[in-house]
């Protein structure tokens, strides 16, 4: 099975205090498993960074070998723990939100 692009997101959001954060997710299926295994299934990359200073950014990405993981800024990666699509997407959301700032808006 060739990768499937299921969404690709490409939007600038505020935060209430004004900030403007450049927001881009891709998110690919890569293959059906039969385990329903999230990261067996799916690749991502979503990045969110401040457009005044964008060297502040949230990096999570998918990718052999280091399967789900977090990058703030330039620093080296950290694993994360998901099960679901959508607790990746919650875990995306709060590390934006505590590195930049509440939202003003859903950044899908």
């Amino acid at each position: 099975m060739k990768a499937l692009q299921l969404f690709s997101v490409r939007r600038i959001v505020r935060t209430r205090e004004g900030r403007r954060i450049s927001v881009f997710m891709d998110l690919y299926e890569i293959k059906k498993s039969q385990k329903g295994l999230f990261l067996e299934c799916y690749r991502l990359s979503w990045i969110a960074f401040d457009l005044d200073s964008p060297e502040q950014k949230i990096l999570v990405d998918a990718h052999p070998p280091i399967g789900l993981h977090v990058h703030t800024d330039d620093e080296k990666a950290v694993p994360l723990s998901v099960q679901t699509l959508e607790e990746a997407l919650n875990v995306f959301k709060e590390l934006v939100e505590r590195k930049f700032g509440e939202l003003e808006e859903n950044i899908l």
